[in-house]
């Protein structure tokens, strides 16, 4: 089974990664901190940030956001976790659950979507022409 850190690391050029330190993401209602594997922030909005929000962590819900299930955790904590990026303002989230083969797919204004044993997910209209390879996880 691959890694959080092991699934950033292909995909590094297109998302900013976490490996190890919790940050407080983006202006979450219950002000939880949070932990991610991977998020990607569009160059618009990004731009948008001034160089005060840059010196630290800046205060800004991701544009896309993938998660890797550990076994450690509950499945629950981890959709409440994808909705609460939903909810505040991410547009598509993956929660990629290598237990059971499967990914949830979030999409703002929409139900989640649950892929089976998929093959290659898409970055759609959030990150078009993006393409993850899942063999490697299942594998």
């Amino acid at each position: 089974m691959i890694t959080g850190t092991a699934l950033a690391e292909p995909i590094s050029i297109y998302l900013i990664c976490c490996r190890t330190v919790p940050v407080l993401l983006g202006i979450l209602s219950s002000i939880i901190l949070l932990r991610f594997s991977s998020i990607w922030i569009s160059q618009e909005r990004w731009q948008t940030l001034t160089d005060e929000q840059l010196v630290t962590f800046p205060n800004i819900c991701p544009d896309f956001v993938v998660e890797l299930r550990s076994s450690s955790d509950t499945l629950k904590s981890w959709q409440d976790k994808m909705v609460e990026y939903i909810e505040n303002g991410a547009n598509l989230g993956w929660l990629i659950n290598p237990q059971q083969r499967q990914v949830e797919v979030y999409r703002r204004g929409l139900t989640v979507e649950i892929l089976d044993n998929p093959v290659e997910l898409s970055g759609q209209e959030v990150l078009p022409g993006f393409f993850l390879d899942l063999h490697r996880i299942w594998d």
